[in-house]
C-alpha cells in the first residue's frame, strides 16, 4: 500500500520535461563545439601544404640537413627593424661576404602575401662584424615565415637554408631560427 501511495505523490513525466532535457543536452554540446572552434581558429597558425603526408616525410630529412649545417659551423642571425631585415652569415665564426642570398617571405595561413626578398651585402663601416646582408620590406601585422637561402662561393659552392617564424610588427630584435 505504501508503494502505491508514494507513486501517486510524484509528478508525471511530461513532454515539457523531455524538451528541457533535450535542449540542455544539445545546448551543452553546441556550447562546447563553439568554444573549441573559437579556440582553434585563434590559436592555429594555418600551415599551407598541398599534401600533409608528403610534407611529413621530409621532416626528418630537413632536420638532418639542419644538423649538418650546424655541425659544419654555419651560423645565422636575423634582425628586423623599421622594415629592414639584417641577416648575418658566419661559417666557423668567419663572416661570409660572397653569397647570393634570397628570402622567401610568406604567411603561414594563406598564399596571398608571398614575397621574394633579395638580400644585398652590406659593408657599411669598419665597426660592423661583416657578413651582413640587408633587405627591405615593410610587413603587415600577423604571422610570417621567412626562409633564407644562401649560395656561398668561398672555397667551394655551399648552400645554406634557414627558416625563421615570427609575428609582425611586434618583432623581437633578434629572430631565432626554427629547429
Amino acid at each position: 500500500m505504501t508503494d502505491q501511495a508514494h507513486l501517486k505523490d510524484q509528478k508525471p513525466f511530461t513532454g515539457k520535461h523531455m524538451l528541457i532535457i533535450m535542449l540542455s543536452f544539445f545546448g551543452v554540446i553546441i556550447i562546447v563545439n563553439l568554444t573549441m572552434a573559437t579556440l582553434a581558429t585563434k590559436s592555429w597558425t594555418g600551415l599551407v601544404v598541398k599534401n600533409g603526408y608528403i610534407a611529413s616525410q621530409h621532416f626528418n630529412k630537413n632536420q638532418q640537413a639542419h644538423e649538418k649545417l650546424v655541425a659544419a659551423g654555419w651560423q645565422s642571425s636575423l634582425d628586423y627593424n623599421n622594415g629592414i631585415f639584417t641577416l648575418t652569415l658566419l661559417k666557423n665564426s668567419k663572416a661570409l661576404t660572397n653569397c647570393d642570398v634570397i628570402g622567401l617571405l610568406n604567411r603561414p595561413v594563406h598564399e596571398n602575401d608571398n614575397q621574394r626578398l633579395m638580400f644585398k651585402y652590406s659593408d657599411a663601416g669598419s665597426q660592423q662584424v661583416g657578413g651582413k646582408y640587408i633587405a627591405q620590406n615593410q610587413l603587415q601585422p600577423g604571422r610570417w615565415n621567412l626562409e633564407v637561402q644562401a649560395l656561398c662561393s668561398q672555397d667551394q659552392p655551399q648552400r645554406f637554408i634557414q627558416t625563421y617564424k615570427f609575428l609582425a610588427p611586434k618583432l623581437p630584435t633578434k629572430l631565432a631560427p626554427i629547429q
